[in-house]
């Protein structure tokens, strides 16, 4: 929705025909290039994670030269879907705030935004459509946005809240931060009546106000109350000594650990995964190659055969029959 509204006020997102419809759980489309959304999710199977389960990523992950193939197809699918357009260029994924060291190694990026959503609503989404507890959830839901932060400290953050109670303010500040004409009233209105409040499924609580837990997502967890603490607070900054301290002591912060402990052998079963697939589309490949060759060397013993029996009626004397006759 706020990617879309980027493009009501001039920003430019990219080729029509890429650019993700709409689905079942927004009807006014996504405004995401299919293929980089797709390069994203393969990405992560071969860091050895998924959307819903990031692989652990520290230092130079980015600069591994097993990624140097996803960097050609990444810059490909750039110069296909925005290489036309002029202006500034908006993408969006959600899967950026933890691959953004990647695709710094790919384009020349300008400033980024995150777009935050109450982690109480993420939570009751994530549980209706995917079956994810709440704690799990909660834990996705701090990895983006810490991630995004730690990945661009200079971002702009907007509030879902806030745009979904005046766009106008969140929309000047975005378009300041990534070089957009500040937007007229005409562009905010047009933003206005594009935002649909019957797509908004499971709205959270303001941050100042107290959360109670989801609506059939479980119980209350230490996680989803750190992201609270966050997500009230602003950033960050908001991860404060009482909690942190809590969940040390009971042993709650071990979830953290062993998601990751998780992720690693997961990234060694979805490689394994990765490289045998990437194995059979070689042995296919090797298997057509192999069959043109031979089409090709019994077309070449084809016309062999047909040039000697040429030669050989032509070299016949005058009046004698051909053995072959």
């Amino acid at each position: 929705m706020v990617t879309h509204c980027l493009g009501l006020i001039g920003a430019q997102l990219g080729d029509a025909d890429d650019l993700m419809g709409p689905g079942p759980d927004n009807a006014s489309g996504y405004s995401e290039l299919r293929s980089v959304k797709e390069i994203n999710d393969r990405i992560l199977a071969h860091l050895g994670g998924s959307w819903d389960c990031p692989p652990p990523l520290s230092g130079d992950w980015a600069l591994d030269p097993t990624l140097d193939p996803w960097r050609e197809i990444a810059r490909s699918a750039i110069d296909k879907s925005l290489a036309c357009v002029g202006g500034v260029a908006v993408m969006k994924d959600p899967r950026f705030s933890v691959l953004l060291p990647f695709w710094k190694t790919v384009v020349s990026l300008g400033p980024t935004v995150t777009v935050v959503r109450s982690p109480d609503e993420v939570v009751a989404s994530l549980h209706k459509r995917n079956q994810i507890p709440a704690d799990r959830s909660a834990g996705l839901w701090l990895r983006y946005v810490l991630a995004a932060e730690a990945n661009d400290p200079a971002q702009c953050v907007v509030n879902l809240d806030d745009f979904y109670a005046d766009p106008g303010p969140s929309l000047r500040a975005v378009a300041a931060h990534i070089g957009l004409p500040a937007p007229n009233d005409a562009g905010v209105d047009a933003c206005r009546a594009h935002i649909d409040p019957g797509l908004r499924h499971h709205a959270g609580p303001a941050p100042s106000q107290s959360s109670p837990a989801p609506e059939n997502s479980g119980e209350e967890t230490p996680l989803l109350e750190l992201a609270r603490q966050v997500f009230r607070s602003g950033g960050p900054s908001g991860i404060g000594a009482p909690v942190v301290s809590r969940l040390l002591a009971d042993g709650t912060l071990s979830v953290v650990g062993d998601s990751e402990a998780l992720a690693s052998a997961r990234s060694e079963v979805v490689g394994l995964s990765e490289r045998l697939r990437m194995q059979r589309r070689s042995m296919r490949e090797m298997n057509t190659r192999m069959k043109r060759d031979q089409a090709q060397l019994s077309a070449m013993k084809a016309d062999k055969r047909a040039q000697s029996g040429a030669r050989r009626a032509a070299t016949q004397p005058a009046g004698r029959e051909s053995p072959d006759a």
